[in-house]
């Protein structure tokens, strides 16, 4: 487990964690017909950044932030992949239970800020003060 997020937390190579042996058998049994639009989704994204104890990939599909997006979550136990695209204003999550509430944190974090419009990563909320020292 801790292998796995060593070779991959940072890394701006995200594809290689998608092409991991065991990430990418999960992912196509969870995806199926759905792996081309995943993929196509994640076009525009970042490194492989690391909420709670899961890797995560997200992006965008070109010029469509807000609008056709998705994530990619692997918890390196077991492992334990997960899923979700974003379109068309709907979510849909891909995971090999189907119960929200047993969503890894990365998955929930990501819809929490897709409804939003991302807008609390840009955007300073009323309700926050940043004190500086």
């Amino acid at each position: 487990a801790k292998t796995m997020t060593a070779k991959y937390a940072g890394n701006d190579d995200y594809n290689a964690l998608l092409n991991d042996p065991e990430v990418r058998a999960k992912l196509q049994r969870l995806v199926g017909g759905q792996m081309g639009l995943l993929r196509h989704n994640l076009s525009v994204t970042g490194s492989v950044d690391l909420v709670g104890r899961a890797l995560s990939v997200n992006g965008n599909a070109p010029h469509r932030g807000g609008e056709d997006e998705a994530v990619v979550c692997v918890a390196p136990y077991g492992p334990v992949v997960q899923a979700a695209i974003a379109s068309k204003g709907r979510i849909t999550v891909y995971a090999s239970d189907g119960t929200y509430e047993y969503l890894t944190r990365c998955i929930k974090d990501w819809i929490t800020q897709v409804n939003s419009g991302h807008r609390d990563r840009f955007q300073q909320p009323r309700n926050v003060t940043v004190v500086k020292r």
